[in-house]
């Protein structure tokens, strides 16, 4: 069966599973581990965190305590280049820790000159609110916030169904279009590790889509499945992690601590699960509860995350609503400003090891897993809870008291 039915989406969900497991068979390795993310529920903890997947791919976290988004952004070093994808909600200074991280990158490489690119997993407010403090960076460009800009710098000549590259200097990372959650929406693909960087369309939380762009938000989905077929993906690591590790269940909104946190890395089975999800939803898409996601429909009158929770009132003012950006009141000189790697403040003892435990061997053994017609348990408030589907990779089960 070729790529173009599947792009198609001519066909029922179980056919393009069924293509989806016969077209992937390369071996993947195991999803990276991290130790334990702040969460805020320490007594004292850090502006931002840092921990190193290897000595050239960083993952930053923004502390809850600054912004109740407390997103992820990522770092990733080639020879000449060096990409920053996002820069933070607000509420604290990104630089001074990029910048700790690019003099101890280029300390191992002899002094080596980096140039840094700033780009954006998609233009919402809590993904670019730093962008300011790189522009009179040296040796350093911003890329915009717009499709066409997006399209533009990461050579993407047919937006969004085409794929676009950006060579970091001997690693050449792909730039996969994926708009609905917002129109310059983008995955980034790097083959060295073979994760996938999934921003805000698909990660452990709340994936909003405006009803009015919910075809866009499906087609998106078609095509991340197609480029799944054919890439070995180990895990996608997303902006944010807003689910608990109790199945389906989420964090109220804009919380002000993440307590049993879900791991950030999800399955690449994750994919074909949010695909069927799409093409279930039909004309009238409903919030539709998963194990580790919940696919979250909102009205176009909404702001960028600003969805009714089944569990939360709607918000009295705009100014308070989730995706909003606004800062936590907290003084950032009473913390301390950043840590780096997992057991020590030096960015060279990079975190490698990984979870314990059988994961998916390639995008085929996790996709089979994924039924042709996923079971469906009636929720309240017109939800649906799909079955829990097994992956054997970041445990879900361990408790962060353990911490």
């Amino acid at each position: 069966m070729s790529l173009r039915l599947i792009r198609s989406r001519r066909l029922r969900p179980a056919v393009v599973l069924g293509a989806l497991a016969g077209l992937a068979a390369t071996a993947v390795a195991r999803p990276p581990s991290f130790a334990p993310w702040i969460d805020g529920t320490a007594a004292r903890e850090p502006d931002m965190q840092v921990q190193a997947i290897d000595p050239d791919t960083f993952v930053l976290r923004q502390s809850v305590r600054t912004n109740f988004e407390a997103p992820f952004l990522y770092l990733l070093f080639g020879t000449d280049r060096a990409l920053l994808l996002d820069s933070g909600a607000g509420g604290l200074a990104v630089r001074p820790t990029v910048d700790r991280l690019v003099v101890r990158w280029r300390q191992r490489h002899g002094g080596r000159p980096v140039h840094l690119v700033v780009a954006h997993s998609h233009g919402h407010g809590d993904h670019h609110a730093g962008d300011a403090e790189f522009e009179d960076r040296p040796d350093t460009e911003v890329v915009g916030l717009r499709p066409e800009q997006v399209a533009a710098f990461f050579q993407v000549a047919d937006w969004p169904r085409g794929t676009g590259r950006y060579d970091l200097g001997g690693r050449v990372l792909a730039v996969v279009p994926t708009p609905g959650h917002e129109p310059a929406h983008i995955m980034v693909y790097d083959p060295r590790t073979q994760l996938l960087l999934s921003g805000d369309m698909l990660y452990p939380g709340r994936l909003y889509v405006p009803v009015s762009r919910f075809a866009e938000f499906r087609d998106s989905a078609a095509r991340l499945a197609a480029f799944a077929a054919t890439h070995p993906i180990r895990a996608l690591l997303g902006a944010h992690i807003e689910m608990t590790t109790t199945p389906g269940q989420d964090f109220p909104m804009q919380a002000a601590t993440h307590p049993h946190e879900h791991p950030l890395p999800l399955p690449p089975s994750a994919i074909a699960e949010l695909l069927a999800a799409t093409e279930h939803a039909g004309p009238a898409p409903t919030i539709d509860r998963h194990r580790d996601f919940i696919l979250y429909p909102r009205p176009a009158s909404l702001g960028p995350s600003s969805a009714i929770s089944a569990s939360q009132p709607a918000w009295s003012s705009p100014s308070n609503r989730p995706g909003d950006g606004l800062s936590r009141s907290s003084t950032p000189s009473s913390r301390p400003s950043a840590t780096i790697g997992t057991t020590s403040s030096d960015a060279d003892a990079a975190s490698q090891a990984i979870w314990p435990g059988k994961a998916c061997t390639s995008v085929t053994s996790c996709v089979v897993r994924v039924a042709a017609a996923v079971p469906h348990t009636p929720r309240p408030n017109g939800m649906r809870m799909h079955a829990a589907l097994p992956w054997n990779g970041p445990s879900t089960s361990s408790s962060p008291t353990a911490r």
